[in-house]
């Protein structure tokens, strides 16, 4: 009876000692609502990375984040990529959101809104896109009526320059 008790014991405190290891504070926030933090994995830093030194960046760990509104007609990201083999570099870049197009650098200004009943739909991933008044366009299916009448256009019509 006291081998088995014995051997519980062993087993839980064995066990115990992998749990403390993985939350262990290793690291630190860069970048979002905890900069600067003590941290011990991405979960740790709202909106940033947790840097982990010696720690070899990867594309698991040193990834962007997706584009999230910014301000009226823009869109913002951290784009996060492996500088070195241990250092995450992040960097904030800004796009024309749907509906507008251009290019901006700060967030704030290089963005039009598309023609009227024109719309944009910016891509997916990682580009900018929605650069000229060419990426914008009437959606199939728009009813517009003017002193002649109502018409429908049957297909997506882009803007030409």
């Amino acid at each position: 009876m006291k081998k088995v008790f014995i051997v519980t014991a062993v087993i839980a405190v064995f066990m115990g000692v992998p749990c403390l290891a993985s939350t262990a504070i290793r690291g630190t926030c860069q970048g979002g609502l905890n900069d600067g933090q003590p941290c011990g994995s991405d979960a740790d830093c709202t909106g940033g990375i947790c840097r982990l030194p010696e720690i070899a960046c990867t594309s698991t760990n040193c990834r962007s984040s997706s584009w999230v509104a910014h301000s009226t007609g823009y869109e913002r990201r951290t784009r996060r990529y492996c500088s070195t083999a241990t250092q995450c570099t992040s960097v904030t870049q800004y796009r024309c959101a749907a509906g507008y197009y251009g290019r901006s650098l700060s967030g704030s200004t290089g963005c039009t809104p598309c023609p009227e009943n024109g719309v944009s739909v910016p891509p997916d991933g990682d580009l900018i896109g929605l650069t000229a008044v060419t990426d914008c366009f009437i959606p199939s299916g728009t009813e517009i009526t003017d002193s002649t009448g109502t018409y429908t256009y049957t297909n997506d019509c882009y803007y030409t320059e």
